[in-house]
């Protein structure tokens, strides 16, 4: 765990202390990305309209049962002082090809938006791509914010507007 906060766009941030990024704990860190996910989509037709928060933690633990293969690596984003999780992002292998990814659930608190930790969450979840064997292709990713896909890279491929747009990194 490295202290990531030098890489954000501002100082000023909604607690003191370092900000580091590492795998979620599937017991102690479930419940912390719950929140973020719940209070970052709490918009009409976004995730939390669609799952409560008990299914997501369900879905997060079956996710993240040790020897499941076929399970999103989860990362979190912890801040200030006490180390709560206030970012969220998981990769895993793409449906659609053996050298491609997905990356999904990117969520930040609300308080932590607008400082850059999404981009750094962003950076993290595809360093981790790029480190698997066999090379990756590709990362895949439906962006219901596609500028800030853009800015780390990634390209649209479809849709665009106000519709989430299925966006590709090339690797």
């Amino acid at each position: 765990m490295r202290d990531v906060r030098h890489r954000l766009r501002s100082h000023n941030l909604p607690e003191p202390g370092p900000v580091t990024i590492r795998q979620i704990s599937w017991q102690a860190d479930i419940d912390g990305a719950v929140n973020v996910l719940i209070a970052a989509h709490s918009k009409a037709g976004s995730m939390s309209d669609r799952f409560h928060p008990n299914v997501l933690r369900a879905r997060m633990r079956a996710f993240l049962e040790p020897g499941r293969r076929d399970a999103p690596m989860f990362f979190a984003a912890f801040g200030g002082g006490r180390g709560r999780v206030v970012g969220v992002v998981a990769v895993s292998p793409s449906f659609c090809s053996a050298l491609g990814w997905e990356l999904g659930y990117l969520a930040v608190d609300p308080l932590w938006q607008g400082l850059g930790l999404a981009g750094v969450m962003i950076d993290e979840a595809v360093a981790f791509v790029l480190a698997q064997r066999p090379a990756p292709g590709f990362v895949l990713v439906r962006a219901a914010n596609p500028a800030m896909f853009q800015a780390a890279g990634f390209q649209p491929v479809h849709g665009g507007g106000d519709t989430p747009s299925l966006m590709l990194l090339p690797l």
